[in-house]
């Protein structure tokens, strides 16, 4: 859930992160580029919440399960 911004309350997954410009790309978040394409509005991972995490991956429940220590 994106808690600032203009995409305020916005909820939807994570598509694409960049790292090199530490962004994150969540799916109700778009906007139209100057060619009339519907593309990601890149978001600043300080202004998001986590609301439910995938669990579906075992490496990631390992993940999770060593951090919780």
């Amino acid at each position: 859930m994106i808690m600032r911004g203009d995409f305020k309350g916005v909820t939807g997954k994570v598509v694409r992160v960049d790292l090199k410009r530490v962004r994150i790309h969540v799916e109700g978040a778009t906007r139209t580029n100057s060619k009339g394409q519907t593309v990601y509005y890149p978001i600043h991972p300080s202004k998001v919440m986590i609301v439910d995490v995938d669990t579906s991956d075992k490496a990631r429940q390992k993940i999770i399960e060593r951090r919780k220590k």
